[in-house]
């Protein structure tokens, strides 16, 4: 499995250095956002693409080369999308109807989890999970290098602590995005873009839900621990988000990363942080593991209930555009 992890690595290196001149030269860039302070200078596209095709590199060299169908179709389609809602982006309505049209054809070719033994609920169940993970890492991805730091633990606790069938995949997404943050860390040089985002939101959700369908209900709080950030975000910006009776679909400067540079954060400084606390919430997946009791979910959700009170102190400077969409901050 080492093999897989530094394979994805290196290959997804070398093809985020080629997506960076490919999208200079064709033009496919990032303008300047006026409500991400650090996005001053246009800023190529395609790093999702340079993670998928690292990631596919990586899985070749592992036990189950490409893994199932579902996976790569749910892989490749949410890369598309995302890709097309790079380079125009859809209106909310569009967008969310195409992701659920994604996350139905991965659940009819057999992405999978029984939970209560109702065909119908189970597999509306694990289309709402996809649907929840692509679009928590989407409202996630609004600092340099963030998404990619947490994609990389997260992707790689997913593979050890829930124990999918398919781990190689996972591994190798990892390393993918690993070997893109080697351009995408303080400053960035490149953008993961929806298409990054959507497709590592469905990696972890396929993840999730292969173990549960393999390690049974236990799973559920396990995948919990191991997407919490993630969780965490798309939570506290809605939340907030209601709370000033803004339309929770609509982008606002609300996230924790731009908080936290509100509060003198720096982004490298953040990005550790956002990191070091995805590992421990492994670490408590990993724990639950072994003793088989909500404290670890317990104590996650305390100090998460900690963490957004302190957030509450800082607000972003700017007010947001009343007829932006998600596209406005979510990149």
């Amino acid at each position: 499995m080492t093999l897989v992890y530094v394979c994805a690595l290196a290959a997804a290196y070398l093809f985020t250095r080629l997506a960076e001149r490919v999208a200079t030269v064709t033009g496919f860039v990032a303008a300047p956002n006026p409500l991400v302070a650090q996005h001053v200078r246009p800023v190529p596209y395609l790093g999702g693409v340079a993670v998928l095709a690292g990631l596919l590199c990586g899985a070749l060299v592992g036990p189950h080369p490409i893994g199932s169908s579902k996976l790569l179709v749910g892989m490749v389609l949410f890369t598309l999308l995302g890709l097309v809602d790079d380079a125009r982006p859809l209106r909310p309505a569009a967008k969310f109807t195409l992701q659920l049209a994604i996350a139905l054809l991965t659940v009819v070719l057999g992405l999978r989890a029984t939970l209560t033994g109702v065909q119908l609920v189970d597999d509306t169940l694990m289309v709402i999970l996809v649907l929840t993970l692509v679009n928590a890492v989407n409202i996630t991805d609004v600092c340099d290098g963030l998404v990619a730091s947490l994609g990389a633990v997260a992707l790689c606790a997913a593979a050890l602590v829930l124990h999918p069938p398919s781990p190689a995949i996972y591994l190798a997404g990892s390393g993918a995005c690993a070997g893109f943050l080697l351009r995408n860390r303080p400053p960035t040089r490149i953008f993961l873009g929806d298409a990054g985002s959507h497709l590592i939101g469905f990696l972890l959700a396929a993840a999730w839900i292969e173990g549960i369908a393999s390690g049974g209900a236990h799973n559920i709080l396990r995948g919990a621990l191991v997407c919490g950030v993630f969780l965490f975000e798309l939570v506290f910006v809605t939340a907030v988000r209601i709370r000033k009776g803004l339309p929770w679909w609509r982008g606002s400067p609300d996230h924790f990363s731009l908080r936290l540079q509100a509060a003198g954060w720096s982004r490298a400084r953040l990005d550790t942080a956002a990191a070091l606390s995805a590992v421990a919430l492994a670490v408590l997946a990993w724990v639950e593991s072994k003793i088989g009791s909500v404290l670890p979910l317990l104590l996650a959700c305390g100090f998460a209930a900690l963490v957004a009170v302190y957030l509450l102190r800082f607000e972003v400077g700017g007010q947001p555009d009343p007829g932006a969409h998600l596209k406005t901050t979510e990149r």
